[in-house]
């Protein structure tokens, strides 16, 4: 409730509506009021109490999320589900109010729109562990279980255990899935918990070691609604210091303490969900994008190949001269493995299909360089991280 007040307080300070007595008190009062009715466990009176506030013109998403709260705790989930979206459409960017409106669609049993509620969380904030999580529930229920487990896998990267759906007895003898993010060599992805002493740093990683989640620890350390995720940075924007100290760091690795100013920060290397790729796997049932990025897909029978194959790259990386090759296979799914590890070490990885003895060839290939001497970078890179590397020159694509 301390967040909520303080959150009300500034709002209200901007509002001319703080000047407005209801019964000889100011709407300031009766939030005052509401929270104690909170406290007490008064859920009634309080939402009595929210509800004047709201009628005095006092529009807050704190506010509408509050009572959506109070709604659900009392049984109410249709009030609940009211309460949410109205607080989302004051605040239609907060990746934090889409999961709760996703977890209560989810309560519901509306599934579709539920898993559109967790896709737009996470298009905000990839780093939304739990939004990963309820999202591979999601998925689960509408019979959809490979896709679940990629997100259930990517929920687990983030700190949650995620057991119920990775450690089922369906699932255990398969594979690992697939990752679902998608590398981006022009910018870090960075979540960070803001810290005024170095000591400080010690009793987080224990903390982050037991299995706390990164973002409820940055939600209590630094105030931070977002959880501690800061988005995408260009590498010229960043300091020095902390490019290069993430520069070799894979995506989702060990956090690691750097200076920021006078205090410190634990940041983390992470990354976007890489819905490009991910939608063709959902069939008949496309992925909604509230952006707008992804449309309805073609079932995974009738996919076409050749975006399939293109759709990792730059838009500029086809007509560059230089590329890795880090391995050919027989089979498609060893070498889409072989991409998924070359992503998570920021390289833009992708497939080319060839003929060998007549039979399909898979070549996984990690990104396009200008010049030689470029690609002889990613080359050792490469080689020193296991690939079985080499350097093609390649004409120009029209």
């Amino acid at each position: 409730m301390k967040y909520l007040s303080a959150a009300l307080f500034l709002i209200l300070c901007s509002f001319p509506a703080l000047a407005t007595e209801t019964d000889g008190l100011s709407v300031e009062s009766y939030i005052s009021k509401a929270e104690v009715n909170v406290e007490k466990g008064e859920f009634f009176k309080a939402l009595k109490n929210y509800q004047v506030v709201i009628d005095e013109g006092i529009n807050s998403s704190d506010i509408h999320q509050q009572m959506s709260v109070l709604y659900y705790h009392l049984g109410f989930l249709d009030k609940a589900i009211k309460s949410s979206e109205r607080a989302l459409k004051t605040v239609p960017d907060n990746d934090y109010l889409h999961h709760n409106l996703g977890l209560l669609y989810f309560v519901n049993n509306d599934l579709d729109k539920a898993r559109k509620q967790f896709v737009k969380a996470l298009e905000i904030n990839p780093g939304s562990t739990n939004s990963h999580y309820y999202l591979a529930h999601v998925l689960l229920r509408q019979d959809l279980p490979n896709i679940a487990r990629m997100f259930a896998y990517s929920a687990k990267q983030l700190g949650h255990t995620a057991s119920d759906i990775l450690d089922s007895s369906d699932n255990q003898s398969q594979s690992l899935p697939l990752s679902v993010w998608v590398a981006d060599n022009s910018k870090i992805y960075l979540r960070q918990i803001f810290i005024k002493e170095r000591d400080h740093s010690e009793e987080i990683m224990h903390r982050l070691e037991e299995g706390v989640l990164f973002e409820d620890i940055a939600r209590l350390e630094s105030d931070s609604p977002n959880g501690g995720y800061s988005g995408g940075f260009p590498l010229d924007d960043l300091q020095v210091r902390i490019v290069s100290s993430l520069s070799g760091k894979t995506i989702l690795s060990t956090p690691i303490v750097v200076e920021s100013g006078k205090n410190f920060a634990i940041i983390q290397k992470v990354a976007p969900v890489d819905w490009q790729r991910i939608a063709p796997m959902f069939g008949s049932q496309p992925l909604d994008n509230p952006q707008g990025g992804l449309q309805a897909s073609t079932p995974v029978d009738h996919i076409d190949k050749e975006k399939i194959k293109t759709s990792s790259l730059f838009p500029d990386e086809k007509s560059l001269p230089y590329t890795v090759q880090i391995g050919a296979f027989r089979e498609y799914k060893y070498a889409q493995q072989e991409i998924e590890k070359v992503n998570l070490l920021g390289y833009k990885g992708y497939l080319v299909e060839t003929l060998k003895g007549g039979k399909v060839l898979y070549v996984a290939i990690a990104g396009g360089y200008p010049s030689r001497s470029v690609a002889e970078i990613a080359y050792f890179k490469l080689k020193s991280e296991g690939f079985d590397s080499f350097i093609i020159t390649r004409k120009a694509s029209p």
